[in-house]
């Protein structure tokens, strides 16, 4: 039986803190102290036995995230095994075009997601690309119906709402051998000082 860690690697709303064009107390203070910024909401689940890790959310931030994850848990040059897609807004998947050919070069990383958001990543680019070079491979997520990433350990997707434009919304339950999780959005609000 794998150990299994929840990293949380990002806390912040889309945008970060500090936030783009936001002034509030706490974007102010933490545009001259490092240790008060915080990136884009993103879990990594960590079977540290295996050296495996699988991420939630692609963020603009991924690539500083990413660095600070394989450092911190011995896992330099381990790409993640897998993605899981939230939705498609613009703090949860852009840290997909990292994984293209300018970046890392992936080679068929799975990435999770709804059905919708599947239809938009295959269709439109820049996403489209990291399809047809085999840089990601899409695997339609379905509500309730658990995903098997190790022989102890299940991410099961469950439909929430949210501002749906362009995708569906799922939250997560990460199911391991002694506990069990919900994820939805881990964040906190750099704007209006919240």
């Amino acid at each position: 039986m794998s150990s299994v860690i929840l990293s949380v690697i990002g806390t912040a709303q889309d945008g970060g803190i500090p936030h783009p064009n936001c002034f509030c107390e706490n974007c102010k203070v933490s545009k001259d102290n490092h240790l008060l910024r915080r990136s884009a909401a993103s879990l990594a689940i960590i079977l540290s036995d295996e050296k495996k890790w699988h991420l939630i959310d692609a963020t603009p931030d991924m690539k500083e995230q990413m660095s600070k994850l394989q450092q911190s848990y011995h896992l330099e040059g381990q790409i993640m095994s897998s993605i899981f897609l939230t939705h498609a807004h613009m703090g949860h998947l852009p840290g997909l075009l990292f994984l293209g050919k300018e970046s890392i070069n992936a080679n068929q990383v799975p990435v999770f997601t709804g059905a919708k958001l599947k239809g938009m990543l295959e269709n439109n680019a820049p996403w489209s690309l990291l399809t047809k070079q085999d840089n990601i491979i899409l695997k339609e997520l379905r509500n309730d119906s658990p995903v098997s990433i190790s022989n102890s350990v299940s991410v099961t997707p469950i439909s929430v709402p949210h501002r749906n434009e362009f995708s569906e919304t799922f939250g997560f339950w990460i199911n391991g051998p002694n506990k069990k999780y919900y994820i939805f959005r881990i964040l906190i609000d750099g704007r209006n000082g919240k």
